[in-house]
């Protein structure tokens, strides 16, 4: 629980806006909508909202590869469908994923090869917000926030039928896939809604490449590299006056291999029910309150050749409730409080167990790196903003109280040389606790009605996470012998963002600096050292039997470790829309890059992404617009634990739709189309040079609105 003198490091804030409400000044405010489902930019702060249609442009197979394209944004590309979003150089549990207000409960943050069981074509719009307002999600958020929403509960009050479906293949990569999205109602408060979609691929193709590792490989398809996945939801609210109340339920299923070992397969099943109440009150200074509660059914198996291996399992919910206020005087803002209780067992299989036990000993090579683990904590938030004389001020401060418990931690008992490592050994579980706190302030500055500039400072502290304090063992998908440190101490961080924006309609400019420096920053770093384990191999057989070798697997050990680390960094944006007779053309140019070192050293953290160039215009007419986009990726740098730096490349990507009849739009996403040999810095040195970016594709699309 959260202690009485841990509460004096938000007291300020909550001070701050009593002691405000006592002051009648009257000044006029520009509208502002603070809330995490309809987020307003105001044109210079970090903010990115991506609508339909931008969102339609980008879209790939998995949400996180979706979005590497947007400023500052990138992936971590391990597979097809196992890939998370990385901001400014932050990964893992320092980006939050929400889908509708609420966490998006995975085993995505724990390690390169899960997925992020979102699907894109149920989304209807995205929301990346960093800065002080990401203060109110917690240390989780410290690289930034990512909301997906869509409208399995309804928002607005439908009164007939309406909805979007398509389907769409690509030869080029041997895609399928199709989607649905319905809404109705009675027109009286009672709306519903459903969706659903299927997406099966191929083996990734990719130009002819050859990776010289342990493991040569030649091709030019990235082996195991199928997905198959299907999506369904569904849900209705009921609206009476200014109150909405609401509830979903939705199910996402996929299964796709893992490029590091050719028969293994994770096999993804994710059940989510949510609940939503929002009312607006006139409650002197109390406007609104919003309470979401969602429950959460996770599970994946990791099989190879069919057998299953390991279970990874999460049971758990997460609650949040909001209360927007607003003074007399202008001050507005949200205060609130967050609830998580996850259980997280974790199974590993192994077929010589019941020997094992009977003679008082187990096979730990058979374990999986994670035990099993449960995580309770509760925060407290405020956020808060005033503009005064042309300046707008925010203000935000959260604080948490973090419970994680292990079941039992395995750690490497010596490490012997820099050639390999010592054995295995077993402790009791343990519970750690934690209590991170964290506070921001922000202003904008108008200069004038289309110029604006922007600063904001925060401290941020994050737990550990589970997987970073208890992970000890074999991983296969990742091919490393992955080990967790129960000693770690809270990630600290200062970070500073200075920004400008120009806005006159037909010609924006905007452009962030960025730095954060950090005590105790926690990463996966090579260790240098070899663990040999004595694992089994499985081949199969014609009678689809399984016939078992043993083999000595010989495993790079990854620590987890924290290092005083800084990053800094540069976004820019600058658009112009020329207008003509018949049509409109607006080119625009990004480009962001980020640095991240150990403090004090030259060395650079591993797996950042490289800067990166834009230059991309939309020319529109009135049913039809096309989208040319020329990107170039810098090299990248080498980072801690990695022999090889990835190489720079271009890519040359095209979109282009158009509307026939009144509700019919055809479509033509192509990427990569001049079949470019690309890898990304992103991805984890180990599977690397075998998991090219993929080559040449071209998706052809039919969509139909009701």
């Amino acid at each position: 629980m959260i202690k009485i003198k841990h509460l004096q490091f938000i007291s300020p804030f909550l001070l701050f806006f009593f002691l405000n409400n006592g002051f009648a000044h009257e000044i006029e405010l520009e509208a502002i909508v603070v809330d995490d489902d309809e987020i307003l930019d105001s044109g210079v702060k970090p903010f990115d909202i991506l609508s339909p249609q931008d969102f339609e442009i980008i879209q790939k197979g998995n949400i996180s590869d979706s979005l590497d394209n947007v400023l500052g944004i990138s992936s971590t590309k391990f597979a097809p469908n196992a890939s998370r979003p990385i901001i400014r150089g932050q990964d893992g549990d320092r980006v939050r994923f929400n889908e509708n207000g609420t966490l998006v409960q995975d085993w995505s943050v724990s390690s390169f090869d899960h997925a992020v069981p979102v699907d894109p074509n149920a989304v209807k719009q995205i929301e990346i917000i960093r800065g002080p307002a990401a203060i109110m999600f917690g240390g989780n958020a410290v690289g930034g926030l990512i909301n997906f929403v869509n409208d399995r509960i309804p928002r607005d009050s439908y009164d007939e039928f309406e909805g979007i479906a398509g389907f769409g293949f690509d030869v080029e990569q041997n895609e399928n896939s199709g989607f649905f999205d319905l809404n109705n109602g009675d027109g009286q408060g009672f709306s519903w809604s459903l969706s659903g979609s299927i997406f099966d691929k191929g083996l990734t193709k990719t130009p002819t490449f050859t990776d010289d590792g342990e493991e040569p490989v030649t091709g030019s398809v990235v082996r195991n590299s199928k997905v198959e996945t299907k999506s369904f939801g569904g849900g209705f609210s009921i609206t009476d006056g200014s109150r909405l109340v609401g509830f979903s339920v939705d199910n996402y299923q996929t299964e796709y291999g893992v490029p590091k070992e050719v028969n293994h397969l994770i096999d993804l099943n994710k059940t989510a029910v949510s609940f939503l109440f929002d009312e607006s009150l006139d409650l002197g200074i109390l406007q609104r309150v919003k309470a979401r509660i969602k429950y959460t059914d996770y599970k994946h198996d990791e099989l190879d050749a069919n057998v299953k291996e390991t279970t990874y399992k999460r049971d758990s919910t997460n609650a949040r409730i909001e209360f927007f206020t607003e003074a007399e005087n202008g001050l507005k803002g949200i205060l609130g409080m967050e609830l998580l209780n996850s259980n997280n067992p974790v199974t590993a299989y192994s077929e010589e167990e019941e020997e094992e036990e009977e003679e008082g000993h187990e096979e730990h090579a058979s374990l999986g790196p994670i035990p099993t683990t449960k995580n309770k904590s509760i925060g407290l938030f405020a956020y808060q903003f005033k503009k005064i004389d042309g300046r707008l001020f925010e203000f935000g401060a959260r604080i948490d109280s973090v419970d994680v418990e292990s079941e039992h931690i395995h750690e490497i008992e010596e490490y012997g040389n820099a050639a390999t490592a010592g054995e295995v050994h077993e402790d009791a579980g343990v519970e750690k606790s934690f209590t991170p706190s964290s506070v921001s302030f922000g202003v904008t500055q108008d200069l004038s009605s289309q110029f604006k500039v922007h600063g904001s400072a925060s401290y941020v502290e994050r737990a550990p996470s589970s997987f970073e304090l208890y992970t000890g063992g074999v991983h296969h998908t990742t091919g490393l012998y992955e080990q967790g440190n129960p000693n770690l101490k809270k990630e600290k961080g200062n970070h500073f963002d200075v920004g400008l924006s120009y806005d006159n309609n037909d010609f924006q400019i905007r452009g962030n600096l960025f730095y954060s420096d950090y005590k105790n920053y926690i990463t996966l770093i090579n260790s240098g050292y070899i663990f040999y384990n004595e694992g089994h191999h499985h081949e199969e057989e014609e009678e689809e039997e399984h016939e078992e070798e043993s083999e000595i697997e010989a495993l790079d050990v990854y620590d987890f470790k924290g290092v005083d680390s800084e990053f800094k960094g540069f976004e820019f944006s600058i658009t112009k829309r020329l207008l003509f007779d018949n049509f409109s053309l607006t080119p625009t140019l990004l480009y962001d890059q980020v640095i991240g070192k150990r403090k004090n050293s030259s060395d650079h953290l591993p797996r950042l992404t490289p800067k990166r160039i834009s230059l991309l215009a939309t020319i529109s007419g009135k049913k039809w617009f096309i989208r040319p986009e020329f990107r170039y990726v810098y090299s990248g740098s080498k980072g801690l634990g990695e022999t090889t730096k990835t190489k720079g490349y271009k890519m040359f990507n095209l979109y282009s739709q158009y509307q026939f009849g009144n509700d019919w739009i055809i479509f033509l996403r192509g990427n990569n189309l001049t079949n470019e040999l690309a890898y990304s810095a992103t991805t984890v040195e180990e599977i690397r040079y075998f998991n090219p970016l993929p080559g040449r594709s071209a998706f052809l699309g039919l969509k139909k609105y009701f």
